[in-house]
């Protein structure tokens, strides 16, 4: 298929998509589709913002509809202690289901970890990335620590 007629198909394929769906809207008979009751954003996006001003930026992206907020423990929160972030939060009337963690933490006093994140309302804490070069016993360990720390994460309520 040549690249025009992809894109003829297409806009004919969404179209008609679009269409339908007007049709169903107009007629009462629309999707039963599940609508997002929460939207969230991860506060990485607006990293070089929270650097400057962390209150601020909170409070803008709450100002343009977001309801959660995923925190970076690895960034130290902007330089916030824990119960700034959750006064922070509870006054703009944010939620903050997950974190971004350094994969040390795992090592670290992990109770403690665990602790801060019921304090924060989170349910998940996501170690977004492990060192590149690993060998494969590295990478056993690892999956081993995640493990155990998943353990205690699950008796904790996360």
């Amino acid at each position: 298929m040549n690249r025009r007629a992809f894109l003829k198909r297409s806009v004919a394929t969404v179209g008609a998509v679009a269409l339908a769906d007007g049709t169903a809207r107009a007629t009462g008979k629309a999707s039963s589709a599940k609508r997002l009751h929460r939207i969230g954003l991860e506060l990485y996006s607006v990293r070089d913002e929270m650097k400057r001003d962390p209150e601020g930026t909170l409070a803008a992206v709450r100002a343009i509809g977001y309801d959660d907020v995923e925190l970076l423990w690895h960034w130290d929160n902007f330089g916030q202690s824990t119960e700034q972030v959750k006064a922070s939060l509870t006054r703009l009337g944010l939620r903050a289901p997950s974190a971004h963690i350094a994969p040390e933490l795992l090592l670290a006093d992990w109770q403690h970890s665990l602790d801060t994140a019921r304090t924060l309302g989170h349910d998940y804490l996501i170690v977004a990335s492990l060192p590149e070069r690993m060998s494969l016993d590295e990478w056993k360990r690892w999956a081993d620590r995640f493990n155990v720390a998943g353990d205690a994460a699950r008796r904790a309520g996360l």
